[in-house]
């Protein structure tokens, strides 16, 4: 899926009035800036796709200075900043009908049941009258 370990910027300003509105002191910010109106020739309200680590490279900062960079350019509002994915995502290789998948319903319906039981177990638990100690022994088969 396109864009989806990328990190997506969009100029919210005019990149003149942008590049006016930087302090000496936000230096990294200010190259962040700079290359994504200069190299990558961005206009106001255009959006870019990037990978943060080749950004990081190009512009010699580690991927957290860039993130932290990107991210105070977010919250003063000079761009729009939306960070790569870093879950644990899956990527699909193929598109399969799924009338033609494997799908065992019988074993998903066994497992079904043998989790309600279990949830049905905690409930028990959680509202047991006797004692607790005793309901966990017993539990485990234990004397």
């Amino acid at each position: 899926m396109e864009g989806e370990h990328e990190a997506a910027i969009t100029l919210r300003s005019n990149p003149a009035e942008l590049r006016a509105s930087l302090s000496e002191r936000m230096s990294q910010s200010r190259e962040i800036l700079k290359h994504l109106i200069e190299v990558e020739r961005l206009q106001e309200d255009e959006s870019f796709s990037c990978d943060l680590t080749g950004l990081s490279q190009e512009l010699s900062f580690s991927i957290d200075q860039t993130r932290r960079a990107l991210q105070a350019l977010h919250a003063a509002g000079q761009i729009a900043y939306r960070p790569p994915f870093r879950g644990r995502g899956q990527r699909i290789l193929q598109r399969i009908p799924s009338e033609s998948l494997p799908i065992d319903f019988a074993a998903i319906a066994r497992r079904s049941e043998f989790e309600r039981r279990k949830l049905r177990k905690m409930i028990d638990y959680a509202y047991s009258s006797v004692c607790l100690r005793r309901f966990i022994l017993e539990y485990f088969a234990d004397k």
